[in-house]
């Protein structure tokens, strides 16, 4: 005997009301993946604290993204001063010195 395919609706309810039953302490656990990135809030501090988000270079303007805030090149952000953008870089200057933040690198996985 073959049964029929859940319906999109119940399914959806029965992510709902699953859920529900956990509770709040359950729902604490999850991340939202669209949220920015974590790393660094509070402010850029420069080097391992800062996130760098993206970056844009074109002929006539260079930003990027650090901490969720847009900057652009001899901005300041906090203690730091933006040196210098490049295609998925941003050299950096704070107190201890200069240093360069990177993009992570793409890690979605293609077809061969």
């Amino acid at each position: 005997m073959r049964t029929a395919p859940a319906k999109p609706a119940v399914l959806a309810a029965l992510l709902l009301l699953g859920g529900a039953a956990a509770g709040p302490a359950a729902a604490s656990t999850l991340t939202d993946p669209t949220a920015p990135n974590p790393r660094g809030q509070g402010g850029a501090q420069g080097g391992a604290d800062a996130g760098l988000t993206w970056t844009r270079v074109t002929e006539n303007r260079r930003e990027a993204v650090i901490n969720g805030i847009r900057v652009t090149e001899g901005d300041r952000l906090g203690g730091v001063r933006i040196l210098r953008i490049r295609h998925g870089a941003v050299m950096i200057e704070t107190a201890s010195g200069r240093s360069t933040l990177r993009l992570q690198p793409n890690r979605i996985k293609q077809r061969p």
